[in-house]
């Protein structure tokens, strides 16, 4: 496997956002719009949508007090941590997924234990199917979800849908533990199903902020803006996010649009 790290340089972007430096990047420094509430998948989606790099060969580290590099774990947000002293590590794999056998166990014990045969680029979504269809007796509502968990050091860790296997990687998956769960807020954003609140901004004292659901798509949005602002049509401005047009297509979700995000609001002359 070939491996490559950049570190993130010194000075923060704009103090909201992380500037990656390194071999990869040569010259032109990645520089990265995150928000203190973001979680290492929504970092990795915004990396993503940046430089169009598969998330599944992207692993974060964090430095730590003896300055050595830990892994990020998949719930810690950005504003735990000092986000200059972050490592991006590109993995690229070979072309043959790794084979895994994996114990699939109820949380609560109350099926039988059974073996699934998936590979590491297997997307936790698709891992959730496979049990489903094992498992007829796993009975999902519009109020819930199934969630899977792994074991790290006596607690759980929950897998998000996005990720793929060779994420977990380092917890060295042996078991994946499910049970049917209600949705709260938070697992309500974590799966795409919740709302968030966004600002759009045209300048610093015309801006609103708008709840919208992640189902939105960027299309939808942006015919939503045109009604906040005073002579906006819908051909006569651009709608950006992180200095970027957005893609109609896409939805809040799959952008990583997170709570909190702003859009900037360009008249085209």
């Amino acid at each position: 496997m070939n491996i490559e790290d950049f570190k993130a340089i010194n000075k923060p972007l704009n103090g909201i956002g992380i500037v990656f430096e390194g071999m990869y990047i040569e010259s032109n420094p990645l520089q990265i719009i995150v928000n203190n509430l973001d979680k290492q998948d929504q970092i990795k989606q915004r990396i993503y949508n940046k430089t169009g790099i598969p998330i599944f060969y992207m692993t974060l580290f964090k430095e730590s007090t003896k300055k050595t590099f830990d892994p990020i774990q998949p719930n810690e947000l950005m504003k735990q941590f000092d986000r200059k002293n972050i490592l991006l590590r590109l993995t690229k794999p070979v072309d043959v997924p790794n084979i895994i056998n994996i114990k699939v166990k109820d949380l609560l014990n109350k099926i039988p234990v059974f073996f699934l045969e998936v590979n590491d680029m297997t997307k936790v979504s698709d891992l959730k199917k496979m049990i489903i269809t094992k498992n007829p007796t796993i009975r999902l509502t519009e109020n819930s979800y199934l969630a899977l968990y792994l074991w790290d050091k006596e607690k759980t860790i929950e897998m998000f849908d996005r990720q793929v296997l060779k994420n977990y990687a380092y917890l060295h998956i042996q078991t994946v533990h499910f049970f049917v769960k209600s949705f709260d807020k938070e697992s309500l954003i974590e799966t795409g199903n919740g709302t968030i609140k966004i600002t759009l901004k045209r300048t610093n004292t015309e801006k609103h902020d708008i709840e919208l659901p992640q189902s939105t798509t960027l299309a939808q949005l942006r015919d939503k803006t045109a009604s906040y602002f005073p002579g906006c049509t819908k051909t006569n401005f651009k709608l950006l996010f992180s200095g970027e047009e957005v893609n109609a297509n896409e939805t809040l979700f799959t952008r990583g649009i997170t709570d909190g995000a702003e859009f900037n609001v360009i008249m085209v002359v």
